[in-house]
């Protein structure tokens, strides 16, 4: 789940490039969910400002400088390295990175998040030359890292992407989760993706979960995995991991 920032949400920024201290930064993490057990199966790390970790990643666009946006970057994906190999033994941990921290990651950036369990980093979807894209994969996949297609269906060329690259794992974006209650149609073309993903050894995840009758008809469509507010919320890791959600209780 990619959380973009406006360029120009920042004018009034809360903080001056003087003030700024990447330690700031912290993560919290969503639970993703097998949604017929509710197991959860990992966690994606999200960038949350200390003291306002409630107020999501806005907190960090509305007051971080432009200037001073690839410093928190680093930040965010720092943090999300070291608290994320505080995670529960076996799960995964997804993980945002834009191209540049793709390229720069190295082995004992990720080591000891990897002694937990797998590492998925969600690929960018702004990376405009496929060759690029196929170079990036080799890298990571080098430093024996699972790769995600994050928000898939919002951007252009998605299709062609996914049959070059070949992802671990597929990100349904928000926006046609969301749409599945009310469109047939969707209902069906999620289906016969999730069938063909299956039988490509991909695994599909649906983000942006908030509705009982859209958890619903995904199981119908049989995505297995899932992660939205409807199952649980992003929580810094002071307040415990989550590791089994209650699916019988959000069955209408």
């Amino acid at each position: 789940m990619t959380e973009e920032r406006d360029d120009n949400s920042a004018e009034e920024s809360g903080y001056t490039v003087e003030e700024l201290n990447p330690d700031q930064i912290t993560s919290a993490f969503q639970p993703i969910v097998d949604l017929a057990s509710g197991t959860v199966i990992g966690y994606e790390a999200l960038g949350r400002l200390k003291g306002r970790e409630e107020e999501g990643f806005r907190a960090i666009v509305d007051r971080i400088p432009y200037q001073s946006w690839g410093i928190m970057l680093d930040a965010t994906l720092r943090s999300a390295l070291h608290r994320g190999a505080m995670r529960p033994a076996g799960t995964h941990l997804f993980v945002n990175v834009s191209v540049k921290q793709g390229w720069g990651l190295k082995a004992e950036d990720v080591k000891a998040a990897l002694t937990q369990g797998p590492v998925v980093i969600e690929l960018p979807e702004r990376v405009e030359r496929m060759v690029d894209w196929i170079q990036l994969q080799r890298h990571l996949e080098g430093l024996d890292l699972q790769l995600a297609m994050d928000d898939f269906g919002a951007g252009v060329g998605d299709f062609e992407r996914l049959m070059a690259i070949r992802p671990h794992w597929l990100k349904l974006d928000y926006g046609i989760t969301a749409r599945l209650a009310d469109e047939a149609w969707g209902r069906r073309l999620v289906k016969a993706l999730q069938m063909v993903m299956e039988e490509g050894g991909v695994k599909v995840i649906a983000e942006g979960i908030e509705e009982v009758k859209t958890l619903g008809w995904l199981r119908e469509t049989g995505t297995r995995y899932g992660q939205g507010f409807l199952l649980a919320k992003p929580q810094s890791i002071e307040k415990g991991w989550s590791r089994i959600i209650p699916m019988e209780d959000l069955v209408e």
